[in-house]
C-alpha cells in the first residue's frame, strides 16, 4: 500500500505528465510516465493518461491497450471507459464504442464527455432514435452545455432540418461565443437555407477567431462560388493553399470551378503531397489532378487518376446495389396501377410543385436555372424534404396502401403533403410553381404524384454513356454512392431507367421528358415546349446573367457557363479506358 507522502508525490508527478502533453511536449510526458510506471507498476492513472497520450500520437491499438491495462487495475472509473469507446470510434469499431461509452454513463451518470461523444457516435451512424435520447439525457444532467447544443445541431443538420440546426448551433454560440467551429458549423447551416449574406458573416466570425481556419477560408470560396462571385471564390481557394499547399479539399474546389487552369507548381504540390496523404485528402487529389491532366488533353493519364480516385473513394463506405433496387420494386408495389386509382382524386394538397428528376449530372441544375428566370417560378433547389416525408409515411402505412382502410391511406398522405408543405413554407406562397430540384426524387413519382395531383415532373436525361461518364467523372459531396464503381453504377442506371419507364405508363400526362442534348443544342425550342406543357406564358429565360437561381451543386461551376454542349459527350475522348462500361450499357435494350 502506498505511504500518503508517496501518493501526493505521484499525483504531482502526474499533473506534470499532464501539463507536458497539454502543451505538445508527448514524448517528454510519455518519459515521464515511463519512468512512473518502473515506480508505481500498479498505479491505473498512470496507464490511463499514457493511453490519451497514444491517442493524441494516433497510435489507436497502444491506447486500447494502455486504458484496458488501467481498466484491470480499476474497472470503476468512468473516465477510463470514455477513453476507451474514443479509442474504438477512432479505428472504426463502433459497437465496442457504443458499449464502452455507456460503461462510462453507468458509472458516472453525470459525465458529460461520455454523452457527447456517445450522441456524437450515434449521428455517425444515423441511429436517431438513439441519438435523440442521449441527447436529451444530456441536456437533462447539464442544459448549458455548449458542446451538446452543438451536437444537437448536428443531429439536425445531418438529417437535413437545417432551421433546427440553425436553432441548436445559436444556443452554442451563445454559450461558447468564442468557438469558432460553432460559427463554421452555422455558417455552413446558413448556406444549406440559401442564407448567404449571413453565411459569409458567420464565416468571417470563425475566422476573427482563428485566422488560418482552412476549412472556414474554403467554406467561404464556396459560398462565394454558389452566388456566383467565382473570381472570390478562386481567391479563397488560393488562399487557403498558401497556409496549407497540400490542401486536397482547396485543390480540387479550384478544380470545380472549371474556370481555373492548374500550374506546373499545382500539380507538382499535389504529387508530392500524395503520398502521405489520408484516404480522404488523396481522392481529392486524385479527382484535382483528373481535371488536370485532362486540361492538357493527356487523357490517359487524367483517366488513371479518375479511376484511382474513384476506388479510393469506394472503399470508403458501404453499399449494396441490392438496396436500392429492392426500394424501387417496393415503390412499384406501393403505387401499382390499382392503388394509384383508388386514391385517386381523394387528396386535397392545391401546392403545384415542379419536381426537375433524374440522373446526377443529367442537366437537373441547368434547367432549374433557367426556370428560376420566370416570374411565376420561385426555385427551391435540392430540397430533402420528399425522402424525409416519404420515411414517415412508410412508417405509417407499412408495405401496400391495400392494407389499410381507404381512410387511413387518404388522411397518411394528406399528412405527407401537409409536412413537405410545412418543411417548405417560405416557397410555396411565393408564385404559381416552385422547383424541388433533387434528382433521385425519381424514385418517389408515385408517392409525390399522389400528394401533389397538381405537381408536374421534369424528366431531363442523357444518352446512357454520357448519363454514366457524367457521374463517374464527378466527386460528391453527397450520398451519391453508387457513382465510384462501373458495375454499381450501371446497375444505378439500369434501375433508374426501368422505373421512369413504370412510372410513364402510370402518370403520362405529368411527366415531361426533355433531352439534355436536344436542350443544349436548340435551347429555346426546349424551353417553349416546357412553358407550354405549364401553362406558363412566354418570357426571355435565356438570359441566365439575369437569373435569380444560386447554384450550390456539383454542377455550380459548369451552370454558370449557361447553355452550351461543351460538357456533352466528355466520355468520348476516353472511349479505350470505358471499354467496360460500354459492355455493361450494351446488355441493355433501352426504350
Amino acid at each position: 500500500m502506498q505511504r500518503k507522502s508517496d501518493q501526493n508525490s505521484l499525483s504531482l508527478w502526474l499533473q506534470k505528465a499532464y501539463e507536458l502533453a497539454q502543451f505538445n511536449q508527448i514524448s517528454e510526458s510519455q518519459a515521464l510516465l515511463g519512468e512512473l510506471l518502473q515506480r508505481y507498476p500498479k498505479d491505473s492513472n498512470i496507464y490511463h493518461l499514457m493511453a490519451q497520450n497514444f491517442l493524441k500520437q494516433r497510435q489507436f491499438s497502444d491506447a486500447i491497450r494502455y486504458v484496458k491495462f488501467a481498466i484491470s487495475l480499476n474497472a470503476n472509473v468512468p473516465d477510463y471507459f470514455n477513453t476507451l469507446g474514443i479509442s474504438y470510434n477512432r479505428i472504426g469499431d463502433f459497437a465496442r464504442a457504443f458499449d464502452s461509452f455507456n460503461m462510462a454513463i453507468k458509472y458516472a451518470p453525470k459525465l458529460m464527455s461520455a454523452y457527447i461523444n456517445l450522441s456524437s457516435l450515434l449521428i455517425k451512424l444515423k441511429r436517431w432514435e438513439e441519438a435523440q435520447r442521449v441527447l436529451e439525457s444530456g441536456e437533462l444532467v447539464q442544459p448549458n452545455s455548449h458542446e451538446l447544443a452543438n451536437n444537437n445541431g448536428n443531429f439536425h443538420f445531418t438529417q437535413g432540418n437545417f432551421q433546427q440546426a440553425r436553432d441548436a448551433y445559436s444556443k452554442a454560440i451563445r454559450l461558447a461565443p468564442n468557438r469558432g467551429l460553432y460559427r463554421y458549423n452555422i455558417a455552413l447551416t446558413m448556406k444549406n437555407l440559401l442564407l448567404y449574406e449571413q453565411a459569409l458573416e458567420e464565416v468571417s466570425n470563425a475566422l476573427k477567431i482563428k485566422p488560418q481556419y482552412v476549412k472556414a477560408i474554403i467554406l467561404r470560396g464556396e459560398i462565394n462560388e454558389h452566388m456566383g462571385l467565382s473570381d472570390a471564390a478562386k481567391e479563397n481557394y488560393l488562399a487557403a493553399i498558401e497556409i496549407d499547399n497540400s490542401c486536397a479539399e482547396a485543390y480540387w474546389s479550384l478544380a470545380n470551378l472549371r474556370q481555373y487552369q492548374f500550374s506546373l507548381e499545382d500539380a507538382a504540390n499535389m504529387v508530392k503531397a500524395l503520398p502521405n496523404a489520408s484516404q480522404s485528402s488523396a481522392v481529392y487529389f486524385h479527382f484535382a489532378l483528373y481535371h488536370y491532366f485532362e486540361q492538357l488533353h493527356d487523357y490517359s493519364r487524367a483517366f488513371t487518376h479518375l479511376r484511382q480516385g474513384n476506388q479510393l473513394k469506394r472503399a470508403s463506405f458501404s453499399y449494396n446495389s441490392a438496396d436500392n433496387h429492392k426500394f424501387l420494386v417496393r415503390q412499384k408495389q406501393l403505387f401499382n396501377k390499382e392503388h394509384i386509382g383508388i386514391v385517386k382524386g381523394k387528396t386535397n394538397s392545391h401546392l403545384n410543385p415542379l419536381f426537375i428528376i433524374g440522373m446526377p449530372r443529367s442537366g437537373t441544375s441547368l434547367l432549374e436555372f433557367v426556370l428560376a428566370g420566370h416570374s411565376k417560378v420561385t426555385v427551391g433547389g435540392e430540397l430533402e424534404s420528399a425522402p424525409h416525408v416519404f420515411r414517415h409515411f412508410s412508417e405509417k402505412v407499412g408495405n401496400s396502401l391495400a392494407l389499410r382502410d381507404l381512410d387511413f391511406v387518404v388522411d397518411a398522405l394528406n399528412e405527407a403533403a401537409k409536412a413537405y408543405e410545412n418543411r417548405n413554407i417560405d416557397l410555396v406562397s411565393s408564385t404559381l410553381y416552385f422547383t424541388d430540384k433533387l434528382p433521385y426524387n425519381f424514385s418517389l413519382v408515385g408517392f409525390l404524384a399522389t400528394i401533389f395531383p397538381n405537381a408536374h415532373f421534369l424528366h431531363i436525361y442523357k444518352e446512357p454513356l454520357d448519363a454514366c461518364f457524367s457521374c463517374f467523372r464527378q466527386l460528391f459531396s453527397g450520398s451519391q454512392l453508387f457513382c465510384y464503381d462501373v458495375e454499381e453504377l450501371v446497375a444505378f442506371y439500369t434501375d433508374y431507367r426501368h422505373i421512369m419507364d413504370y412510372w410513364q405508363q402510370c402518370f403520362s400526362d405529368r411527366i415531361i421528358n426533355i433531352s439534355y442534348e436536344a436542350f443544349v443544342e436548340n435551347p429555346s425550342d426546349t424551353v417553349s415546349m416546357l412553358l407550354g406543357e405549364l401553362n406558363l406564358q412566354e418570357e426571355n429565360l435565356l438570359d441566365l446573367n439575369k437569373s435569380k437561381q444560386l447554384v450550390r451543386t456539383a454542377s455550380s461551376g459548369q451552370v454558370r457557363k449557361g447553355i452550351n454542349d461543351t460538357y456533352s459527350g466528355r466520355w468520348r475522348f476516353y472511349d479505350k479506358e470505358l471499354t467496360r462500361l460500354r459492355e455493361l450499357l450494351g446488355k441493355e435494350t433501352w426504350v
